[in-house]
């Protein structure tokens, strides 16, 4: 048997205790042998025959006597020092080991019952959560008004039922998780017994082997010290790690492809937003519901930055949560070009810190997520947005000009091609002149060689970079050079 549980130190202890009383069955036999022999004496002592030479039957009979009361000394020792001994200590052992078998057993079946319960209140909860995201596909297809409030209906009784599940599941993985230092505790006590008790009888083995020799030289004088070795039985150490094992379970969220089954953050379960619908209904489509409640929420943390208020330690988990998902960092680019657009550049200079604090932390997901997209609204907002110190503004450029993202040749590189997408996206369905194209990608690469010498870029990675560029529209070794000559 592996050591997999409790049950391999039950029957390593069980076969332990079997051949000890094996080894005491045989140990009785010598003492038998030893009496048996003792009898045989005395009787051969008490028949000797009767004859004229009384003074040598008599030291015969003498002689025999002794020899026999040395045999009976010999099996008396043998069964009271020795095997009675070891039969107390058996006796001793025995309720030890059944009490801590049972409680190792108790420990096991407590541990597979609660990982058991994990699994079964995971499936509900992940089961459902299908269920009910198939329900919300079913809402975005559906063109009959009636049948979508029906839809929308069913998805906000269900919020109660999957509610239930989620937190039957977390508590369940709780509990599981909580029980493992007393688990643990536990089967080390186990441990410990089953080894001292193995140490205990190991001990008494050699005991005996010391009492037996003791007793053959009490009673003959015909064993040398020599003669017969004895050895030394020592207690073999077994690994017994994989008893102590006690995986860590996970909460694992439900993460859908519908918008209303993203993780939105601390404030809410990961799982069937509903509340979005009960506020906003499904008219306009759950992706758009989702949309403007990642603004409200994420525009309710900048205005609260913005204006200098601290934030909590809640409301940055809340955020940050937010950013792991796309539409959180597109919110933001909505929030701050919104502010753009109206005109709000200035920040106070507790809000400039809140703002350039929330701004490293969507860089930070960007940076996770290759989010080139918004990573390069953030350059031209860190170019908007600025504090007044001493009569001149300090840009929140200046706050994320650390940033390691700044450093990356292939994020340049992914931005400055999007941004000369973007130009001949607006130049419509109009086909470019090849000189036309070079001016237009011209134009990008000295702008870009300005940024990115604002951001402190290494100016060699930065000419590297816009010649390679330049090679993918036929830029020849002057044009390349002129572009580097305008930005250095």
């Amino acid at each position: 048997m592996s050591i997999e549980s409790i049950e391999y130190l039950h029957e390593k202890g069980v076969r332990y205790r079997k051949q000890i009383e094996e080894l005491l069955i045989a140990l009785k036999e010598r003492a038998l042998i030893e009496e048996l022999y003792a009898k045989d004496l005395e009787r051969f002592a008490n028949n000797l025959p009767v004859t004229d030479f009384k003074e040598f039957t008599e030291y015969l009979r003498q002689i025999t006597l002794h020899i026999a009361s040395q045999s009976y000394a010999f099996a008396q020792n043998m069964t009271l020092s020795i095997v009675d001994d070891f039969k107390e200590l058996l006796n001793n052992q025995a309720q030890s080991i059944k009490d801590h078998y049972q409680t190792g057993i108790k420990n096991e079946k407590r541990k597979k019952r609660l990982g058991k319960k994990v699994e079964e209140s995971k499936f509900k909860y992940l089961n459902f959560c299908e269920e009910c995201e198939q329900v919300a596909l079913s809402l975005d297809s559906e063109t009959s008004s009636s049948k979508r409030e029906k839809l929308v209906q069913k998805l906000i009784l269900s919020k109660n039922t999957l509610d239930a599940f989620y937190r039957s599941y977390l508590e369940d993985t709780e509990r599981y998780n909580k029980y493992k230092k007393t688990y643990l505790l536990r089967t080390k006590k186990i441990i410990s017994a089953f080894n001292q008790q193995e140490s205990q009888l190991i001990e008494n083995l050699n005991k005996t082997q010391e009492d037996i020799w003791i007793c053959h030289c009490a009673c003959s004088s015909t064993l040398g010290t020599s003669e017969i070795s004895q050895t030394v039985l020592t207690q073999v150490a077994e690994d017994y790690s994989a008893l102590l094992k006690y995986p860590d379970c996970a909460f694992e969220a439900y993460e859908g492809v519908h918008p209303l089954f993203k993780n939105l953050g601390i404030n809410s379960a990961p799982h069937l937003h509903a509340s979005i619908l009960e506020i906003s209904g499904a008219d306009k489509g759950t992706q758009t519901a989702v949309e403007n409640m990642y603004r409200t929420e994420i525009g309710n943390i900048i205005n609260k930055a913005w204006e200098g208020h601290d934030l909590t330690s809640q409301e940055y988990l809340h955020f940050n949560a937010m950013l792991k998902e796309h539409l959180g960092r597109k919110a933001w680019s909505w929030c701050m070009n919104l502010k753009r657009t109206q005109g709000i550049f200035i920040i106070d200079a507790k809000g400039f810190e809140h703002i350039g604090e929330l701004m490293v932390a969507l860089l930070n997901e960007c940076e996770r997520s290759q989010d080139v997209i918004i990573a390069k609204n953030c350059i031209i907002l860190s170019q908007t947005f600025y504090k007044l110190a001493k009569n001149s503004k300090e840009y929140l450029q200046n706050f994320i000009i650390n940033h390691t993202l700044w450093t990356n040749r292939v994020f340049w590189e992914k931005v400055i091609n999007s941004a000369i997408g973007e130009e001949i996206k607006n130049q419509g369905d109009i086909e470019i002149q090849k000189e036309h194209l070079k001016s237009l990608v011209f134009c990008q690469l000295v702008s870009f060689g300005h940024i990115m010498m604002s951001f402190k870029m290494d100016e060699e990675s930065i000419n590297q970079l816009i010649t390679s560029i330049g090679r993918n529209y036929d830029f020849s070794e002057e044009e390349t050079t002129e572009i580097i000559v305008k930005y250095i």
